[in-house]
Order: C-alpha cells, then structure tokens, then sequence
C-alpha cells in the first residue's frame, strides 16, 4: 500500500482534494442546536472509542490517550460558545490554536459525519485518469525554481547523514511485494524500488543547477538529452506543481520513516480504524465493526437511516444487547 500512494500521485491528490474541499463546504454551514447536539454526541462516542483502542505501540497509544484525553476540552468549548453562523469555522480555528494535530483532524471527520448530503456527491469524484506530462520546451531555469519553490521540502534532507538514507525500498523474490531494508545491513539494495521521491529530486535539482552553470539558456528537452535517467522525475514534478496534495511530504529513506503512517492515509479513506502497529513494517486494522447486514441495508428507505451512523463504534455491552456491533472484520496489512 505504501508504493501505490508514491505511484499515484494524482488519484491521492484527487481523494485529498475531495475530502479537503467537502470540509470547506462544511465549515462554512450554518449549524443549528440539533447539529451542534450531534457533533457533541460524536465527540463522547469517539472518545469512549480511543479508550477502547489498545496498542502495544508506545507512539500509537500515546496519541490514542492524547487525543481522547483532549476531547472534553472540545465538548465543553462546543458548550459554551455562542450559535453563530461561522461556528464551525470557529471551532476549525479554535483547533488549530489550542489542539494536536491528531485531534485536529479529528474534529474535522466528525464534522464530515454529520453533512452526509455534502459529502456523498463526492463520492463520483474520486477517480482520475492518470497521466504525468513532460514539458521538454520549459526552460530549464524555471524547472529549476519550481523545484525549489515547490519541492523545497525534499531539498531540506542531508541525504550524506547515515540517518536520512537508512532504509530501502526493494521488491521481494519469493513474493513480488514491496518490502523495507537496512541499507548496508541487509540484502536487496541491488534491486531497490525507486520510491523515495524527496532524495531523487534532490539528486535532480544538484544535476540541473551543475547543467545550468554551462547552459544558462538551456530548456529542459536540452539537459534530458544529456542526462535521460531524470527524465520520470522531471515529468513527475513538472505535472505535480500544479496540484496542493498528492506528493508524500517525507524522506522514505529516513530512519524515524514508519510506514504505518504512509497506510493510515490511504486506509483511512477505506473506512479503517484501530490502528494498531505491529513494527515497523506491518500495521494491524479493523475494518467494517458495527456496519449493517445485509438484510438490514434491505429494510425500507426510512429504516435505513439508523444504520447509516456507525462510525467510532464502541465495544458491546453485556448489559444491553442492542450497543454490540454487527460485523468485525479484523486485517492484516504488509
């Protein structure tokens, strides 16, 4: 999962987008008391939910009981503040003061839980056709300073220190998958992926500033001519600085890089929750707790409604029948 968001680009930019752009619409509502009740109700639920979450993970349960312990803090600004019609907007900036980045991007999921008819249009936009374009006529001093306005992240990294160039990426044999190795400690760097975006153009950027220095004139079709191997990387980036997301902002070959962090961003699209890391290379997840049956996706139209709110689902309980989830599917992800 980790290689398919650096090898989509686009349609992750696409997805991000989408979500990004329902919260916009959101925030700008105007809440009433059962709406502002609602997101109350949501919050204590996941609350109760991050409790329920055990990791043997020290970061991961941290951040569970960092987040949970943050949560009254919001119900009770959600209490005392004022129903004006930019409330939500408050809260988003109220947040991003006083709350963990975690918590944050909480809120903002709770907030796309109660505005189901904003966010399922979107639901016909997440595709994309994919297509990385290369612009052979653009001078080559502005690629230059697109690189540096816009990948300046990827130019932040000593890719000389040992600990900015730890790990690789390689493609197993007995299996075909992606899998993680320690550069210079295990086998497979012979066969290593090309996936850590952020050292490649910076590889990309010293070669073209060197180029540059003998060809001030030069377009970038002149310096591919000469230097082929950065041709995918040139197209990649010429086609990405057009867009806000879709580039995975870190150094892959970083040693404090954890892959679990590159799946909860595509897993939690898929509706994934409990994350609960295992090492640094798998992730255990649990997907679909407390969703309906089919035959109750069956019932009438006006029926349905109560089955459409089972997000942050809560453990059962023994003494009432009516809490313990419907389905419990438990994944594996490598």
């Amino acid at each position: 999962m980790a290689p398919f968001l650096i090898n989509h680009p686009q349609l992750i930019e696409q997805w991000v987008e989408s979500r990004e752009q329902a919260l916009a619409q959101i925030s700008a509502q105007q809440p009433d008391e059962a709406q502002r009740a609602a997101l109350m109700a949501l919050i204590s639920r996941a609350q109760r939910h991050l409790e329920q979450t055990v990791t043997e993970d020290e970061e991961q349960s941290a951040r569970n009981v960092e987040t949970a312990a943050a949560l009254p803090e919001v119900r009770i600004w959600l209490e005392q503040v004022p129903l004006t019609d930019d409330l939500w907007q408050e809260l988003i900036e109220w947040g991003h003061r006083s709350l963990s980045l975690e918590t944050q991007e909480l809120i903002n999921t709770l907030l796309l839980e109660i505005y189901p008819d904003i966010v399922e249009p979107f639901e016909d936009r997440m595709g994309v056709d994919e297509r990385l374009e290369l612009t052979p006529e653009m001078p080559l001093v502005r690629l230059k300073q697109l690189i540096e306005t816009h990948y300046d992240w990827a130019l932040s990294y000593d890719f000389d220190d040992p600990e900015n160039r730890y790990w690789f990426w390689y493609r197993s044999v007995e299996k075909e998958e992606p899998r993680l190795g320690v550069r210079g400690s295990e086998p497979g760097a012979d066969r290593e992926l090309k996936l850590a975006i952020a050292p490649r153009v910076a590889d990309t950027h010293r070669v073209i500033t060197d180029y540059l220095s003998d060809h001030p004139r030069a377009t970038t079709v002149d310096f591919l001519i000469q230097h082929s191997r950065h041709k995918d990387i040139v197209r990649r980036i010429q086609t990405m600085v057009e867009t806000p997301f879709g580039e995975i902002r870190a150094n892959l070959w970083a040693r404090d890089m954890k892959p679990m962090h590159l799946l909860r961003t595509k897993l939690s699209f898929f509706g994934a929750s409990r994350f609960d890391p295992k090492s640094d290379r798998w992730v255990r997840i649990t997907l679909f707790q407390g969703a309906p049956l089919i035959e109750e996706l069956n019932a009438e139209p006006e029926d349905l409604r109560a089955f459409d709110d089972w997000s942050f689902p809560l453990e059962p309980s023994t003494s009432h029948a009516e809490d313990i989830p419907t389905t419990i599917t438990t994944g594996v992800v490598t």
